[in-house]
């Protein structure tokens, strides 16, 4: 953790690039899926991993840089973890990605944020196999909302969770309100837009 908090110094990303690679990778795709989602919190904790040649990135080459490369692999390991079959391993990846796009969102590229949120919004918050899944990722969108440069996409992309205020599990309707509630401090984003009053009251009146 004190390696992680030094990221910006110099020498210390190709470090711990070097001593993350060889093991998250693998780690990310055993079969056991408890160490996946250690791995994912590994990821998150460890983003970016960056080698001795990020200096070299947006150079005169034919190709991509191998820095592009790998942080395209770390993106492509986020969303393969956001559909992992396992939940655990979908909740740490929830917490992840919030995390990675709220520290990083102006860094990442725009089709990769874009994707990133479709799959918290129109896939995990809806997954109708876990619980605490679809409570994770209204965390993560939650979170998410501390990212002013994310606001405008969020305000595209709340309302198609009005129905979960209604959802059968009182920890997701809990992490609904939780996340209003941080909606209502944020200028722009009415939260009478993300769950209509009317099923605000529907709610109340149970």
């Amino acid at each position: 953790a004190v390696l992680h908090e030094a990221k910006g110094q110099r020498g210390v990303e190709p470090a711990l690039c070097r001593l993350w690679e060889p093991i998250l990778w693998r780690a990310l795709k055993v079969a056991n899926p408890v160490v996946r989602a250690q791995a994912t919190a590994l990821l998150e904790d460890a983003f970016p991993l960056m080698g001795d040649d990020a200096e070299a990135a947006g150079g005169g080459g034919g190709g991509p840089a191998p820095a592009d490369e790998l942080l395209q692999r770390q993106f492509d390991a986020l969303r393969a973890l956001l559909e992992d079959p396992d939940p655990r391993v979908r909740v740490a990846a929830c917490a992840a990605t919030a995390h990675i796009l709220r520290g990083y969102w102006e860094a990442i590229p725009s089709a990769t944020s874009r994707v990133l949120l479709t799959l918290l919004v129109g896939t995990l918050a809806a997954d109708k196999s876990s619980a605490p899944v679809r409570a994770a990722a209204v965390g993560a969108l939650s979170a998410l909302l501390d990212q002013p440069l994310a606001h405008a996409a969020l305000k595209a992309a709340l309302p198609s969770l009005r129905n979960l205020v209604h959802d059968a599990n009182e920890r997701v309707r809990a992490a609904v309100v939780a996340l209003l509630q941080r909606v209502s401090t944020v200028r722009g984003i009415k939260f009478t837009a993300v769950v209509p009053v009317e099923h605000l009251l529907a709610r109340l009146a149970h």
